[in-house]
């Protein structure tokens, strides 16, 4: 039983139990093209109830899918904060104009009512190939694990064919939840689990060196260029001699590429994918991403996972993410480090082989 007089679509339920009782969060779009999540109380998981709806001012798109309501421990604390994720279609009032990502809310769920002094949009991944995820219940150490799909609305079905011929996405790599306080407020982190330890093969280690203007990385590399993950630590990012721009570039010798980047003149991120297809099938895969950020100290991590079609970066403790897929002529067999208008030090690094997920077979 769900207000049909207000709602004209809903999908996707996602169900989790609290104090004894079970709880459902359902998408929905109203009359008026509006998104927003429906709640719902059972003391059976057969009988439902619809107890509130969740809407925010501050909300785009016409439907949210996917949504998602769990509990997080504060990092630093005993803290306990909520999380709402909801997957949103269909918007242009971002900056980028992306056309599917997932915004979340932090505040407090009381078994009926979520309420959140957020005042800030806030989106769970900045790229363009991150949305309908979901997280799972129960998962090993209480930890909350988010798995993404990778890639768009806007043109899954226009890369079959032409990039791909027998997919269209993929997953994200698991990713872990957390939240943090700082002067903004409330935010939430993702890093890579730690199950990718796992999948770890040759390692090569990166010596402490300045970056002025280009530095390669990809021939001190002496095994495939993908999958891998980058773990690179940038001192002196900040400050008088800082560069103006500094970051990470894949590119061929075709002259296509997709380059990750810290903006200090602008005080963002920024991912250029506008070179990162041999054919141009879609005019919103040639995209540009940001994402503000203030740093507070003068030493930033990236950690970028590469594969033959994607990359996933986490950044400034996992609170900065980027997930992006590309489709080059050739493999992005080179790598490098840049820097524009001064240096900056690669104070530490490591290039890791990651290796391919095998499976046991299942008993019949």
């Amino acid at each position: 039983d769900y207000p049909a007089g207000l709602t004209c679509h809903v999908r996707d339920p996602k169900v989790f139990a609290l104090d004894e009782r079970y709880y459902m969060v359902l998408g929905a779009r109203t009359l008026d093209d509006h998104g927003e999540v429906l709640v719902f109380e059972s003391a059976d998981k057969l009988h439902w109830n619809h107890i509130n709806t969740i809407t925010t001012p501050k909300a785009f798109g016409y439907m949210w899918e996917c949504p998602d309501l769990f509990p997080l421990r504060v990092e630093g604390s005993k803290e306990i904060k909520w999380v709402l994720l909801a997957s949103v279609v269909n918007f242009t009032e971002t900056p980028d104009k992306l056309a599917t990502a997932t915004q979340y809310f932090i505040g407090d769920f009381d078994g009926k009512h979520f309420t959140s002094e957020q005042t800030d949009t806030l989106w769970i991944d900045y790229g363009k190939d991150n949305y309908a995820g979901i997280t799972f219940d129960n998962a090993p150490d209480d930890r909350r694990i988010f798995v993404g799909w990778m890639h768009s609305h806007q043109y899954a079905a226009a890369a079959q064919g032409h990039t791909t011929q027998s997919w269209s996405g993929a997953a994200t790599f698991p990713r872990e939840l957390s939240i943090v306080r700082s002067a903004d407020g409330y935010r939430l982190k993702s890093k890579p689990v730690r199950e990718l330890e796992r999948l770890r093969g040759r390692s090569v280690k990166l010596k402490r060196q300045k970056i002025n203007r280009t530095a390669t990385l990809s021939d001190r590399i002496p095994f495939d260029k993908a999958p891998i993950e980058l773990d690179l630590t940038f001192d002196g990012i900040d400050g008088p001699d800082a560069p103006s721009r500094y970051g990470i570039r894949l590119r061929n010798d075709l002259g296509e590429y997709v380059s990750m980047e810290y903006d200090r003149k602008k005080r963002l991120f920024r991912v250029d994918r506008t070179q990162a297809a041999a054919v141009r099938f879609s005019d919103p895969f040639a995209s540009v991403q940001t994402a503000p950020y203030e740093p507070e100290t003068g030493t930033m991590r990236w950690r970028l996972l590469v594969d033959v079609a994607s990359m996933e970066l986490f950044a400034a403790d996992g609170r900065i993410v980027f997930t992006d897929v590309f489709f080059p002529g050739k493999p992005f067999d080179i790598i490098e480090l840049f820097t524009e208008g001064g240096n900056v030090t690669l104070k530490k690094g490591d290039v890791t082989a990651l290796e391919t997920i095998r499976c046991n077979p299942v008993e019949p």
